[in-house]
Formats: structure tokens, C-alpha cells, sequence
């Protein structure tokens, strides 16, 4: 963006912090981090959009604030992501897998054993939700400190995870900024980009949602795919790997589903505990439910990685799965 894009983007976020009593976050420099990592979205995002990181009490959310710049008349957004969000992946992420006991690979598969008694994990799961969700939170956390608790966590398993919270974190800024580029632009970059428009209208038609629930659940499914494209076609050029490498494929297809479905599992969490009472008529929702979001997202990542692998493709997401519901069911 031009600068005084920016500029009016920084007053916005002002007045967005004066609203909801917000404050500037430290994990800012943790955006700042991913963009670098993620070095072609990061570009991608810094053209369209101002990304912030707000401390908000009782918020873990993120969302976008459109813009056309007073001085220039271009078009810009401001994103604002709330801090709790980032730090709910993060300690989702290192609560599940201090779950895991052993992880090893065995002719081909993988193979996973949980710990046979989680309840600390299921209570320190539970008061970490209410935290971030109350504003209330009882305990100064250190990078250190958190990482000194995985210390037992098998390091193969350990070192994953700590990649798939990268993933589900950029996968969240990514997915407010695809709402901010025009699809003129991502038309150009994106080939796919009809294809994928195309996929969202016959789902939603097929829904037979109202028409203003249909525009939104379209507009969000779009962005997840978007995203989604994004980030997969970036890993490829970071790890400088050929899009026709089926072994790339594979692995960077099956990691981003492990991000993007930590980043679903954090969301369905957060939305379960503040909306516990849910309207069962799909036309009542602003957003599609996390689990159809997670289904159509895991089913085009099938489809773009076109994998025949002997190991389930969708493995990381199913173990996520997995310690969920050992976490949030609790036994009879």
C-alpha cells in the first residue's frame, strides 16, 4: 500500500483500539516473523493490507476493515487480529501435544500412542479457554517456560506441531486478507481462482441457504480456499520443490491440513464457548459452521495435492481431532 494507505490504516486502527479498549500486542513481532517465513504471501498481504496484532479482552477473533484512502482514493484494508486468537493456537498446539506419548515410524506408517491419563491436559485445555475468553488470565506465559513443557514430548512430534502453529497462524491472516484483494487481482494470480468461486456457489446453492446467507457463506469459503491455494503454493517455492513432485505434494498438502485444522480446532472452540446455543437453521448463520469449513477445505486439499499416498493423507488432522475429543469429552 501507498503510504498514506498506511497511514489512514494506522488511524483506523486507532479508532478500532478506542472502541473495544484495545491494546498494541507483543505478538506483533510474531506476524512480522510469519510474513518473512511465508515470504511470497508476505509480500502479497503487505500490498493489499495493514496487519495488526490487538490485545482485546474477551475477543479472539480476527476481521477486516476495507478501506478507500482519503489522500490517494486507492483502495487498502486494515487487519486486525486479536492477540488471544494467536495465543489459543499456540497453546492448543502445546497442549495436545504433551498428549502424545510415543510417535515413530514403522514400514511406511505412522504410528501414534497417546498418553493413557489426561487429566491435567484436559484441565489446563479447559482454564486456558476460559482465560482468553474471559479476559481474565491467571498466569504470565514466557516462550521459555512453554516450550520447557514439551520437554518429554517425543521430538519428532514436538517439531511438527511447532510447524503446524506457523501454518494455522498465517493461514488466519491470510484468510482476512484474501477477503481484502480484489478478485480481479487474484484472478491474475491465481488461475484457479473461477474454479474455486464455482466450487463455493454449488455448495452453497446445494445448502439452499437464504440469499444473504448464501453471499456470506460464500464469501467465507472462498477466502478459506484462497488462503488455503496460497499457502500451499508458497511452501513450494520456499522449500524450492516442483509443483509436479508428488512427495512434495504430499507433505506440504498433509501439513497444511494439520495447520489449517489446528486453526479450525482453535476457532471451534473459541465460537462452541461463546455461542453455545446455536440456531440449526443454516440460514441463521453469518459464517458456515467450522466443521463444514474443515470439510470443504480438506476435500480441495485432496484434490490440489492429488495424492495417492499410503499414509492418510489428512493424518495430522485426524490425530488433532483425536485429542480434541479426548479433551472436551469427558469420560462417563
Amino acid at each position: 500500500m501507498n503510504i498514506c494507505c498506511v497511514r489512514h490504516a494506522e488511524e483506523l486502527y486507532d479508532e478500532f483500539k478506542s472502541e473495544y479498549n484495545g491494546r498494541d500486542s507483543l505478538m506483533s513481532h510474531r506476524v512480522i516473523e510469519l510474513l518473512s517465513r511465508f515470504e511470497d504471501c508476505g509480500v502479497l498481504f503487505n500490498t493489499f493490507s495493514e496487519v495488526k496484532v490487538v490485545n482485546l479482552e474477551n475477543f479472539a477473533t480476527a476481521q477486516i476493515v476495507p478501506f478507500r484512502c482519503p489522500e490517494c482514493s486507492e483502495r487498502g484494508s486494515l487487519v486486525n487480529i486479536s492477540a488471544p486468537l494467536l495465543l489459543v493456537i499456540w497453546r492448543t498446539a502445546m497442549i495436545y501435544m504433551r498428549c502424545i506419548k510415543s510417535w515413530s515410524h514403522d514400514q511406511g506408517k505412522i504410528r501414534v500412542e497417546l498418553q493413557s491419563n489426561l487429566d491435567e491436559q484436559r484441565q489446563e485445555f479447559q482454564n486456558m479457554l476460559g482465560e482468553y475468553l474471559t479476559g481474565q488470565s491467571s498466569s504470565m506465559l514466557t516462550y521459555q517456560g512453554e516450550i520447557d513443557k514439551i520437554k518429554d514430548v517425543p521430538p519428532m512430534c514436538s517439531s511438527l506441531f511447532l510447524s503446524l502453529v506457523d501454518i494455522a497462524q498465517i493461514w488466519v491472516i491470510a484468510h482476512e486478507v484474501s477477503h481484502a484483494i480484489s478478485k480481479d487481482i487474484l484472478a491474475e494470480i491465481i488461475p484457479e481462482l473461477m474454479a474455486i468461486q464455482i466450487g463455493s456457489q454449488n455448495f452453497c446453492a446445494q445448502m439452499k441457504l437464504l440469499p444473504r446467507a448464501e453471499k456470506s457463506w460464500k464469501e467465507e469459503l472462498d477466502a478459506d480456499l484462497i488462503a488455503t491455494l496460497l499457502i500451499y503454493l508458497t511452501e513450494f517455492k520456499r522449500i524450492n520443490a516442483d509443483v509436479e513432485n508428488i512427495h512434495a505434494r504430499e507433505e506440504i498438502g498433509s501439513h497444511l491440513s494439520g495447520g489449517i485444522a489446528l486453526a479450525c480446532e482453535a476457532m471451534y472452540h473459541i465460537v462452541n464457548s461463546n455461542f453455545p446455543f446455536k440456531s440449526t437453521n443454516p440460514s441463521d448463520l453469518e459464517h458456515p459452521p467450522l466443521e463444514i469449513r474443515w470439510k470443504v477445505i480438506s476435500n480441495y486439499l485432496s484434490q490440489i495435492a492429488q495424492t495417492n499416498a499410503s499414509v492418510d493423507f489428512h493424518y495430522l488432522a485426524h490425530i488433532i481431532g483425536r485429542i480434541s475429543q479426548m479433551l472436551t469429552i469427558y469420560p462417563n
